[in-house]
């Protein structure tokens, strides 16, 4: 039941080192099969889900199931830990799929930010004190 990374206990006790070290009670584990056979995958699951709540995916190029996972309303957080499994090649995607989806978020939540500026940027207020009908001049 060798891996890529070692022997599998090996492989929990990284987890378990990454487990202590970081804050969260939700974990996300992203495997593919050319690292872990499944056997060790039950053993990370276990350890995951003995320090809080665990969803596991299997590696798909486009990342759907992860990515509909992070984006729902159940998991709302600002840190996100997410324990990669996967060969080297499929982990670069990981990140430049990640890396993009997060720069369209972030394009998203900066154009609601400037929506929101537009629309209080007029002083109704002002017209209110004045006597006129913010109504009027639209």
């Amino acid at each position: 039941m060798r891996t890529e990374y070692g022997k599998p206990d090996t492989l929990l006790g990284l987890a378990n080192f990454m487990l202590e070290s970081t804050m969260g009670q939700h974990y996300y584990l992203l495997y593919d099969n050319t690292t872990i056979s499944a056997g060790v995958t039950d053993g990370l699951v276990r350890l995951l889900k003995s320090r809080g709540d665990v969803a596991v995916f299997q590696y798909d190029e486009k990342l759907i199931q992860l990515e509909k996972a992070i984006r729902g309303f159940y998991h709302v957080a600002n840190l996100r830990n997410v324990f990669v499994f996967c060969s080297p090649q499929n982990t670069i995607n990981i990140f430049k799929t990640v890396r993009y989806l997060k720069n369209e978020v972030h394009e998203s939540i900066k154009s609601k930010i400037i929506s929101k500026h537009d629309c209080a940027s007029r002083d109704v207020t002002r017209l209110k004190l004045d006597g006129s009908n913010p109504q009027e001049g639209r």
